[in-house]
């Protein structure tokens, strides 16, 4: 996926997107590479949107406020 493809997609898509590649053994790392983002926009993005990266499930998860 591209970085236009990606920014154009909802962030629900988005952070089902991350999770997918994550599930499948991607790092978050490999796949910001390969959408060729950076790790600080998606970061900040999800957070701004109330998902944050859960260490333990190896997903996003939405928190609420």
């Amino acid at each position: 996926m591209d970085k236009k493809l990606f920014n154009s997609l909802t962030i629900i898509e988005q952070v089902n997107y991350f999770n997918e590649k994550l599930k499948e053994g991607f790092n978050i790392s490999e796949i910001c590479s390969d959408i060729n983002i950076s790790y600080n926009t998606i970061r900040h993005r999800f957070s701004k949107n109330f998902y944050t990266y859960n260490k333990l499930n190896n997903r996003y998860e939405c928190i609420e406020k």
